[in-house]
């Protein structure tokens, strides 16, 4: 007997504790919860005055020194959590105040080209957030803006990308893509697509333009454009047949084509598919193993048969896909 109850004191004891861990853990997320709310309040309350501030005619002297200071980390930083909260709850007022402004953000460029990669991707991305010279359309400007990029800093490169694509200024966008390509910068084909996602003019003249310009542009960033094709219902099928057609054209950029006809079937593509197909052997795996998904569209009897042969392919993905394609083939034909 009192073995049970020393049993049932230590099982008391210890769930006492875990419940006071669990309200000592509970009561500091809610003040940090709280902490954060309060920031949150004095950076809206400190950035609404001093954007009103700014807004006035007394305050305009004073807010064009202090943007001069902005080249330095720890008052764009803070000026850039300030503007967040504001935006959030007043974006007319963040509005009026880059309209008024502008132009002192666009001379801060010069002093900020001689600084490092951090300086240069806050200011970046504060062009890109807020527009800036998305009205006046300085060339000058985005070739400015260009020569900010670093082969060190992906993040740069895309928020250099993002305030030009913002701008809606397609053959900046192509210039810089053309600079990125000769000065050897890398940059993952998915973050270069999620820039040019920022494009606030017609994206279609955008893509015929880049696609007009692809082979001046390196493999991943070609592959960039045709994942931006596949995000934007347009004119390319012609373009990108072209470059499904040509067998010395690079691997990867050859896959993404196929992607992009995966997503819109085309006849022509169904024709170069098959090919591809019949030369399985010969060629890299991952052409049977979307070129069979190409196919699933087209139904026929010779593309059934074809499609039929791959699915005992030794290849797992060619024969998963290839079984796939071949059950929706049969279920079209029925």
């Amino acid at each position: 007997m009192g073995y049970g109850l020393l049993n049932l004191l230590f099982v008391y004891m210890v769930f006492s504790l875990m419940l006071a861990v669990f309200n000592l853990v509970y009561l500091r997320q809610l003040k940090r919860e709280r902490r954060h709310r309060e920031n949150a309040r004095r950076l809206l309350q400190a950035g609404r005055a001093r954007l009103r501030k700014a807004l006035t005619e007394k305050g305009t002297r004073a807010e064009r020194r202090r943007i001069r200071r902005f080249s330095m980390v720890r008052y764009l930083g803070r000026f850039e959590e300030e503007l967040k909260e504001v935006a959030a709850y007043d974006p007319a007022l963040v509005r009026a105040y880059f309209q008024k402004y502008e132009a002192e953000y666009m001379m801060l460029i010069v002093p900020i080209q001689k600084m490092g990669v951090t300086e240069k991707t806050m200011y970046a991305r504060l062009v890109m957030k807020y527009g800036i010279n998305a009205d006046q359309k300085s060339a000058a400007f985005a070739a400015a803006m260009i020569r900010l990029m670093d082969r060190s800093s992906m993040f740069l490169m895309y928020n250099v990308l993002g305030a030009l694509a913002v701008m809606g200024m397609p053959e900046a966008l192509s210039d810089a893509l053309k600079v990125m390509t000769e000065q050897g910068f890398y940059c993952y084909s998915k973050v270069t697509t999620n820039a040019l996602m920022w494009y606030a003019g017609s994206r279609n003249e955008l893509l015929l333009l880049l696609l007009k310009n692809q082979n001046e542009y390196n493999p991943e960033i070609r592959c960039a454009l045709l994942e931006y094709a596949r995000k934007e219902k347009g004119p390319y099928k012609r373009d990108i047949l072209r470059i499904l057609e040509n067998g010395s054209e690079n691997l990867e950029v050859r896959l993404e084509a196929l992607r992009y006809f995966i997503k819109y079937p085309s006849i022509e593509a169904e024709e170069v598919v098959r090919k591809l197909l019949l030369e399985r052997k010969t060629m890299d795996w991952r052409y049977a193993a979307l070129g069979v998904k190409v196919l699933a569209a087209f139904p026929s009897a010779e593309n059934r048969a074809l499609v039929r042969t791959l699915t005992h392919d030794p290849i797992w993905y060619v024969h998963q896909n290839a079984t796939e394609a071949w059950k929706q083939m049969e279920r079209g034909h029925a």
